[in-house]
């Protein structure tokens, strides 16, 4: 007698720094510039200007995250060697890594958010360490956390929402963000 599946287990619906659909986006190609430990930079996380004109890393502080510095959202692809452009947590410093400056990509937020819900960027290291997925970078809905976070709403809306912290749709237009700091 053969064995019966009675079980299915299904795929999670999205991961970090994929890219939603087709649809319009622009995308640039920048060298990470990352050098606090760990030296790596997530995909899914919000990048702004290095200290030379092709390079991104993560935000340090608020005031570093500004109209001036902001250069969107590290997007996933499959073409990064393993060996040598990946680390454990995301993309190692010297890589070449798309970054998103408009269009629809999955990130993970820290909190439950709804649609119509505001955009946070965490823009300093003080709620979790570099690489960590409340770290600098990272996204945060409605609460602010005061002297860490940048409202980007006018340039970003929640196309899903989460129950908790997880993974949520975003829809990012780099050009037509403000940058708020709470």
């Amino acid at each position: 007698m053969s064995a019966q599946q009675t079980s299915v287990d299904f795929m999670e619906a999205a991961f970090a720094g994929l890219l939603h659909d087709g649809g319009k986006r622009d995308m640039h190609s920048y060298l990470s510039e990352q050098d606090t430990t760990p030296d790596e930079i997530p995909f899914g996380f919000f990048v702004v200007q290095g200290s030379e004109v092709n390079t991104a890393e993560l935000p340090a502080a608020q005031a570093g995250l500004t109209r001036l510095t902001a250069l969107g959202i590290v997007a996933h692809s499959h073409a990064y060697a393993k060996d040598t452009d990946l680390g454990d947590l995301g993309l190692k410093p010297g890589t070449a890594m798309n970054v998103l400056r408009c269009g629809d990509i999955w990130v993970y937020v820290n909190e439950a958010v709804a649609i119509g819900d505001d955009v946070r960027v965490m823009a300093t290291n003080t709620a979790g360490d570099v690489g960590d997925l409340d770290g600098p970078g990272s996204f945060w809905g409605n609460t602010a956390n005061g002297g860490d976070t940048v409202e980007i709403t006018a340039g970003a809306r929640w196309m899903s929402e989460t129950t908790g912290a997880g993974l949520a749709l975003l829809h990012f237009d780099l050009d037509a963000a403000t940058y708020a700091n709470d």
